[in-house]
């Protein structure tokens, strides 16, 4: 039975070849193109586009690299608005004691006893966690900590132009946020992490 109708099918190619190629013809080329032309491709300069993350273990990821993007690509330095500045202190002489009072209290924290010459020579990276309680992780904290000594010959080349050599990194923001005035982040411990996230978060 089976073998019957093989036997008229092949007889049906053999004898009506045009018939078939024209079928062949309209399904290979003919129906694609048409459907190309009711459902065209979106198709642009970007090839990341065409991924939809919604949904997936990608999206925060490729979240946060769109934002980041726009700052990667900024400049280092640093502009200040002196005309701003200048109207501000025209406005609060009167209370020139408060300024004083901040001023002393900034002078005491390490961070902030000197400005940070030369912005023009600092450099920027990103680094990729799974998880934002990562960065509360004192080991975390400790692993960037490390990269001012691991990087400490590159950056003894910029001694002459700026004051400041240290990494500005999570790590050392927690250092400078930490109630407990550490001398620089490798002594940060874990009551300082847990203080700092209280404090901040």
């Amino acid at each position: 039975m089976l073998r019957k109708k093989f036997e008229h099918f092949s007889n049906f190619i053999f004898t009506n070849p045009a018939i078939i190629c024209s079928f062949l013809f309209i399904f290979a080329f003919i129906l694609p193109i048409i459907l190309l032309f009711v459902f065209p491709l979106r198709l642009g300069n970007n090839p990341e586009k065409g991924f939809e993350t919604d949904g997936t273990e990608y999206s925060k990821t490729r979240l946060t690299w769109t934002r980041l993007q726009p700052y990667l690509l900024q400049g280092s330095q640093v502009e200040f608005n002196l005309e701003n500045e200048n109207n501000l202190q025209k406005r609060i002489n009167k209370r020139s004691w408060a300024n004083d009072l901040i001023n002393s209290m900034f002078s005491a924290v390490t961070c902030y006893d000197e400005p940070i010459p030369a912005m023009s020579f600092l450099s920027q990276f990103v680094i990729e966690i799974a998880d934002k309680n990562a960065l509360f992780s004192l080991e975390f904290i400790q692993q960037l900590c490390s990269l001012q000594q691991k990087l400490f010959f590159e950056l003894s080349s910029f001694s002459s132009f700026t004051l400041y050599k240290n990494i500005w990194s999570w790590s050392n923001f927690v250092n400078c946020l930490a109630p407990n005035q550490r001398d620089n982040c490798s002594q940060i411990s874990e009551d300082d992490v847990n203080n700092f996230k209280n404090v901040g978060f």
